[in-house]
């Protein structure tokens, strides 16, 4: 059994979307297993994928700091500690560049600090995100962070859509010489870093360093993959 394991946006969700789904349902019929990792939270993920069938065993969400089953039930949650995701909340929303912050509890974005899994903000101007970033995370040690293309998005340090997999690994006694990963940008790097790694597009260049092989589509893995 070979163990495939995508980013969504820009790597599953594509103009080939309908195309890339079915070449994953071949991937599943041909006894593999398929798992999505992602940066969104798990209801936002289901918004693209509840009206298709995409035979995904497990979802890593909120760059591993949240899991589910095929079920949806919560396998597991890295919360941020409470007084430093509500510190780190107020800087956000009270710096001058950033139009909107929420916290993420895994299921919902909200104004309340219940349980946050990951902490967002919206940057006027994505030029200066970086700085607002730093600053953060020269302060909280605890956390990690990274910018999106319209957002900073910050995690406890211990996870990582490679933790996601890992935590799976043990859990299920998957074999990891047999698992392969799929992404787009820097939110990926962790997997690429232990896991054979493909790389769609040209939008991170630390990614593609550590790319195994540049591919065009996950169409493309999984006709390199099911075949090996």
């Amino acid at each position: 059994m070979k163990i495939l394991v995508s980013d969504f946006d820009d790597t599953l969700y594509t103009l080939d979307y309908l195309k890339n789904i079915e070449k994953i349902q071949n991937f599943v019929n041909n006894d593999n297993m398929f798992i999505i990792a992602t940066g969104r939270n798990y209801t936002q993920l289901l918004e693209d994928i509840e009206d298709y069938y995409v035979p995904f065993f497990f979802l890593i969400c909120d760059d591993g700091a949240a899991i589910y089953n095929r079920r949806g039930e919560s396998l597991f949650k890295q919360v941020i500690n409470k007084t430093s995701a509500l510190k780190i909340f107020e800087k956000l929303r009270n710096n001058k560049e950033i139009s909107e912050a929420y916290f993420d509890n895994g299921e919902e974005y909200s104004l309340d600090n219940n349980s946050a899994i990951k902490i967002i903000g919206k940057p006027k101007n994505i030029q200066k995100a970086q700085v607002i970033l730093d600053e953060i995370l020269n302060e909280f040690s605890e956390v990690q962070g990274y910018i999106s293309e319209n957002w900073i998005n910050i995690t406890s340090k211990n996870v990582s859509k490679a933790t996601g997999i890992e935590y799976l690994i043990n859990k299920y006694n998957l074999e990891n010489n047999k698992i392969f990963v799929v992404g787009d940008n820097i939110n990926d790097i962790s997997m690429f870093d232990k896991f054979t790694g493909y790389c769609i597009g040209n939008k991170c260049e630390d990614l593609k360093k550590r790319s195994f092989k540049n591919v065009s589509s996950i169409a493309q893995v999984i006709d390199e993959i099911d075949v090996k």
